[in-house]
């Protein structure tokens, strides 16, 4: 950083027996220490100069830090603000109150399985606050069976899709933001019962319920980010028919996925 020349400047300090002049001037952003001793008596004590060097050296030292410091480059901040676009990937798993009614006869089960997609969405940015709205889609196959009120039947769901339309809001510690996030959810559920023969009676449905969670996101560089996220969904409860048989379902799905996104 180039500091324009200032004027020079002169201290001069005298006894009786010598005098200490010292001279600082900047020449092209550089300072520039001179000093000159004068003694009209002879033999200028040790004291005096070391004392003089002492000094000078102090001026100089100050003199080049500061130049040094104001020389460094001054890193900018991370700037969240903008839209982006992205891929993802990872698994769910849920839990499924399953129930034949009137009786009723449940066979709540569990499930696992993969999902993946693409999210879109818009950051803004105030001071560290980081707020803005994403949308998501992810193909998934959350599977889970177990026996049936009649134990020749298999009682079984499938999600075979999820998506959300969300607010985000977070706090940026520059590069890194760590967010909360929540809104509207929905997801494809297929139910079924299945006999001894291998027939499936399913039917199947798109719910939608409200989805909440949390993420981190890291900035490569003003392009590329990656993320970690963890979601709940709760699509409610629905009514589905299964070999002429009555059953309500309700879901509750846990995801947590990986994904890259790119901004604009």
């Amino acid at each position: 950083m180039a500091v324009a020349p200032a004027k020079s400047a002169t201290w001069q300090i005298c006894n009786a027996r010598w005098c200490f002049r010292c001279r600082r001037e900047r020449s092209d952003g550089f300072a520039i220490e001179s000093a000159i001793f004068t003694s009209p008596a002879k033999g200028l004590g040790m004291k005096a100069i070391f004392v003089a060097a002492a000094m000078l050296a102090g001026f100089a030292t100050s003199a080049m830090a500061a130049d040094a410091l104001g020389e460094l480059p001054v890193a900018s901040a991370y700037s969240w603000t903008g839209a982006y676009v992205g891929v993802h990937a990872g698994g769910g798993w849920d839990h499924v109150d399953f129930t034949f009614l009137p009786a009723p006869n449940p066979a709540n089960h569990s499930g696992s399985g993969g999902l993946g997609g693409l999210q879109a969405g818009y950051n803004f940015q105030t001071d560290n606050i980081v707020y803005g709205m994403e949308a998501d889609i992810s193909a998934a196959g959350i599977n889970g069976s177990t026996e049936c009120p009649n134990p020749t039947f298999t009682c079984g769901s499938k999600v075979s899709m999820l998506g959300s339309v969300r607010g985000r809001l977070g706090l940026a510690m520059d590069n890194l933001l760590i967010y909360g996030t929540g809104g509207l959810g929905y997801g494809t559920v297929d139910i079924y019962d299945r006999n001894g023969a291998g027939t499936t009676f399913d039917t199947k449905k798109t719910k939608v319920g409200w989805t909440v969670g949390l993420g981190g996101e890291y900035a490569f560089n003003q392009h590329w980010t990656a993320k970690a996220e963890y979601k709940y969904f709760d699509l409610g409860s629905a009514d589905y028919m299964t070999d002429g048989e009555l059953v309500r379902a309700k879901p509750q799905i846990h995801t947590a996925v990986i994904g890259l996104n790119y901004k604009f």
